[in-house]
């Protein structure tokens, strides 16, 4: 799972991981922070995978990828989902919602009286 964010003036892309442990768990880990010098398809595609490398996983093993909507990441023809799957087929692309839930409570957050309450949780 990947989305992509800028901060301190840099893009980042974040990358987890979604695995059955060994005691039928479902986890999501948190695996790296990948700084992106651009936010093409084709450069955010070579990051992951120069990434997977890096920490030994191999990309065949893959049964699956989730990132958000935009063009760049989802388009079936030349986004970063297609160019996974040229060297993993066995990689759906899913959309994921979180993405979603993020921008919602980013924006709620900008007004006083829900800051506030979550503050208090």
């Amino acid at each position: 799972m990947t989305d992509e964010l800028p901060t301190h003036n840099t893009e980042e892309l974040s990358l987890c991981v979604r695995f059955v442990d060994k005691e039928s768990n479902i986890r999501v880990d948190f695996l790296k922070f990948i700084p992106l010098d651009r936010i093409t398809d084709r450069f955010i595609a070579a990051a992951i995978k120069q990434c997977l490398r890096d920490l030994n996983i191999d990309i065949k093993n893959i049964r699956g990828q989730g990132c958000d909507g935009s063009s760049n990441m989802s388009s079936e023809i030349c986004g970063v989902q297609a160019l996974i799957k040229e060297e993993a087929p066995l990689t759906p692309y899913i959309h994921y919602s979180e993405d979603a839930l993020n921008l919602c409570i980013a924006s709620t957050c900008q007004l006083a009286e829900i800051r506030n309450v979550i503050d208090h949780l």
